[in-house]
């Protein structure tokens, strides 16, 4: 994302033009002038890519021989997942905890295998979770926003939300009866929500994504009716300068 880039030409130039749906608070301080602003412009975008987390649980008295068995089935995962040019492997987790019998005492571990998995195309990861049907378990999918999507829109919402600061100031400089004004501090906040924006699909069971996953025969099925708001924030204060 250009940001440093634009940082720069927001110092050198005036502000730019154009917007949509923003929020505005001000507050003015007469001792010295200064005027703050702070502008959120907010923008619906589709998901493009889904994420699919899917797991193993493997038990046994001996931790190492629990161990065995867990990466025994992710490394069968692994080889699967590998046949499709259109998938990564985000994130490997494992984890440790002790088996307890009824009366509290220790008998054997349990050791959890999970594979975090990443594409743009639902048809091969919808086929792809089900071939692993038998070896790992699917936790959850769901739909993201990429950084690529992201970055397309960036510039037209930080174009929207100057453009709307730009004539806050101009109705402020009026009702004052002030000429000019310099920036004395400028904060811009793009995209703060986005990495919690996410449509979780439902599961059937345990086992298995919903069918509406798993039978999607359309890269883009899963992403038509689905569309999240990112939000960008700019602050700012300007310090009036009397003629």
């Amino acid at each position: 994302m250009k940001m440093k880039k634009i940082l720069y030409l927001l110092f050198v130039i005036p502000f730019l033009s154009v917007a949509n749906q923003y929020a505005i608070e001000e507050s003015v301080n007469h001792k010295d002038g200064i005027v703050s602003l702070s502008i959120n412009v907010s923008q619906k975008i589709k998901y493009d890519g889904l994420n699919a987390l899917l797991f193993t649980l493997q038990e046994d008295k001996n931790l190492d021989d629990a161990t065995q068995k867990m990466q025994d089935k992710i490394k069968q995962a692994i080889s699967k997942v590998e046949k499709y040019n259109g998938i990564e492997i985000e994130e490997k987790i494992q984890t440790n905890r002790v088996r307890y019998n009824g009366v509290g005492e220790q008998e054997g571990w349990i050791v959890e295998g999970k594979l975090l998995l990443k594409s743009k195309d639902a048809i091969q990861l919808s086929e792809l979770v089900s071939k692993l049907d038998g070896i790992l378990q699917a936790q959850e999918i769901r739909a993201f926003i990429s950084d690529e999507n992201l970055a397309g829109i960036e510039e037209k919402m930080l174009d929207n939300a100057l453009s709307k600061m730009k004539k806050k100031i101009s109705t402020i400089q009026k009702v004052l009866g002030v000429e000019k004004y310099k920036i004395s501090s400028l904060n811009i906040s793009p995209f703060e929500n986005y990495r919690q924006i996410h449509h979780l699909y439902a599961l059937d069971n345990a086992n298995a994504p919903s069918s509406k996953f798993v039978q999607s025969n359309d890269s883009t099925a899963l992403f038509s009716d689905t569309e999240a708001t990112v939000e960008m924030k700019v602050d700012a204060k300007i310090q009036l300068i009397q003629k």
